[in-house]
């Protein structure tokens, strides 16, 4: 994959929508990528909820678990 913020989400999670809204409120640009049409790439990422964040930067990959983490992170950039 590509250097980028990606957002794994799926199509009925009410926790993956509030992702969505607090990264558009914030600003963060990512590509949202739905967990069950990319199973493979779900495995390779070691993602097991959704929603997740993944942040990918080189050889870097970080991991943004459940909204409440997310906000989180949300926030600090936001600073």
């Amino acid at each position: 994959m590509v250097d980028g913020v990606y957002l794994f989400t799926t199509q009925t999670c009410p926790n993956c929508k509030l992702a969505v809204a607090m990264l558009e409120k914030a600003g963060i640009r990512y590509t949202k990528m739905l967990a069950n049409e990319n199973k493979e790439l779900c495995e390779e990422l070691k993602i097991k909820q959704a929603p997740t964040l993944v942040i990918i930067n080189g050889d870097s990959i970080e991991r943004v678990m459940n909204v409440s983490n997310i906000r989180k992170f949300a926030e600090e950039l936001k600073k």
